[in-house]
């Protein structure tokens, strides 16, 4: 029988496991990490401005308190002169989920256009496509954060 030479031993300070156990939950963290950012520069783009501007005769509309879009009872917001803040209702449902970037459901038909019922309302694509670089490496880290401390013993 041939002797052992050596004897090894090792010791880590991670456990598979643990990483196991927990991915599902980091991962649906990240998620909505990601898409709150995501929300947040979308908002963003909104607060500087989109094109078309808003034409004279929306905008008197709104003065008087109304609307473009039958049964749309709105109460204005005091930013009802910048598109897509007459209600804010629009705005403030721009959220980030575990399933995405979450709007009402007309915000599709801003950002691409559609006919409304006193005419075209043209696209004003506001949705974000992407976020700065900053925020994309601090998202990276956070979520590096979390795998590593998910997976220590």
């Amino acid at each position: 029988m041939a002797k052992n030479l050596y004897n090894v031993h090792y010791k880590s300070n991670f456990s598979f496991k643990k990483i196991k156990d927990n991915i599902d939950k980091i991962l649906n963290e990240s998620v909505v990490d990601i898409s709150t950012e995501f929300a947040k520069k979308s908002k963003e783009n909104i607060d500087k401005g989109l094109n078309p501007e808003l034409k004279a005769s929306t905008l008197n509309a709104r003065d008087l308190g109304l609307s473009s879009f039958s049964g749309h009872n709105p109460k204005p917001s005091p930013n009802n002169d910048i598109p897509l803040r007459y209600t804010d209702r629009l705005y403030n449902s721009i959220k980030g989920t575990k399933k995405g970037v979450e709007a009402v459901s007309y915000a599709l038909e801003h950002e691409k256009g559609f006919q409304g019922t006193t005419g075209r309302v043209p696209a004003r694509p506001f949705l974000a496509k992407s976020i700065d670089k900053k925020n994309y490496e601090k998202l990276g880290e956070a979520i590096m954060a979390k795998i590593t401390k998910g997976m220590k013993k």
